[in-house]
């Protein structure tokens, strides 16, 4: 029965096979990617502070986007067009997001090295500066002197 369908059809019966397994990967990977983000988002807190807002939504934008384009795509018509559209704006999308969430880590790590100097000289014997819990608030510093101390010889 092979012999008598076209190379055509039988093309386009391996794409249909080869979508229906792309979107049954995507199916079961997606409880473990919204758990994954969660968990992401929950220990990264801290930084997001200083995320820029607008690269950081147009990235989450994109990405909902493309999962929206590839969901559409199989439920409609198995649109292998429309499907590596949507996943290849995921990519871009986790791209550009990712980019943005390295530049607010480096931020926060330029922070916590302000707020360590701050911190230092307001735990000295004679701060040079009255202002210095002040400064040590407005920067949104946390204790962090405690983990490059020394420990006590006794303990």
């Amino acid at each position: 029965m092979a012999e008598n369908r076209s190379i055509g059809a039988q093309l386009a019966e391996g794409a249909h096979r080869v979508v229906d397994q792309i979107m049954l990967f995507g199916r079961s990977t997606r409880p473990a990617l919204v758990i994954g983000a969660a968990v992401f988002a929950y220990f990264n807190q801290p930084v997001i502070r200083f995320m820029n807002a607008y690269p950081a939504y147009e990235g989450a934008a994109v990405i909902a986007m493309g999962l929206i384009l590839m969901t559409a795509a199989m439920t409609v018509r198995r649109d292998f067009l429309g499907i590596i559209l949507g996943i290849a704006g995921f990519a871009i999308g986790t791209i550009w997001l990712g980019d943005d969430f390295d530049d607010a880590v480096a931020r926060a790590a330029r922070n916590d090295s302000r707020c360590f100097r701050v911190e230092t000289e307001m735990l000295s014997e004679k701060p040079p500066r009255d202002d210095l819990p002040e400064i040590f608030q407005a920067l949104g510093c946390r204790p962090i002197s405690t983990l490059y101390m020394p420990k006590a010889s006794g303990t």
